[in-house]
C-alpha cells in the first residue's frame, strides 16, 4: 500500500484490489477507481513502490517475473485521464525506486537505506 498528499489531494494505491482512492482536501470529494496493473505479455507483474504526481499520474516500479524464472525491473505511469499503463525509462535514475515528487520531477532513491537520490522528469 502507498499513500501521500499533494495538490490538495489525499491518495493512497491498494495493491490488491488495484483501487486507486483520492480524497480532496478543500471539499472532502472521494473518487474511487481501478488502475489494474500492467501486462507484460509472458510475465507477472509485482508492485514494488508507488507514487503519485501532481498531474495525478501513478507511477510504479514493478519486479517483472517471466515464466522461465527471468525477472526485470520495470516503469510504468498510470493516467487518470486515458486509464492506460505506460512503460518508461527514468534515464539516469534507473535502477532507483520512486519515492515521491520533488520541483525537478519523480524523486528516486538507490543504494543501502535509500541514501542514494537522484531526480528524472518524464515530460
Amino acid at each position: 500500500m502507498a499513500m501521500g498528499y499533494a495538490s490538495g489531494v489525499v491518495w493512497f494505491w491498494l495493491p490488491g484490489s488495484t483501487a486507486l482512492v483520492t480524497i480532496s482536501a478543500s471539499d472532502g470529494n472521494v473518487t474511487i477507481v481501478q488502475t489494474g496493473l500492467p501486462k507484460r505479455e509472458k510475465y507477472r507483474e509485482v508492485p514494488l513502490e508507488v507514487t503519485r504526481e501532481p498531474s495525478g499520474d501513478i507511477v510504479e516500479s514493478f519486479r517483472e517475473e517471466g515464466e522461465h524464472g527471468e525477472t526485470d525491473l520495470a516503469y510504468y505511469s498510470w493516467s487518470p485521464s486515458t486509464g492506460v499503463w505506460s512503460r518508461f525509462s527514468p534515464g539516469r535514475c534507473a535502477g532507483g525506486w520512486p519515492i515521491g515528487t520533488g520541483n525537478a520531477g519523480l524523486v528516486y532513491g538507490s543504494g543501502p537505506a535509500m541514501t542514494k537520490i537522484c531526480s528524472f522528469s518524464r515530460q
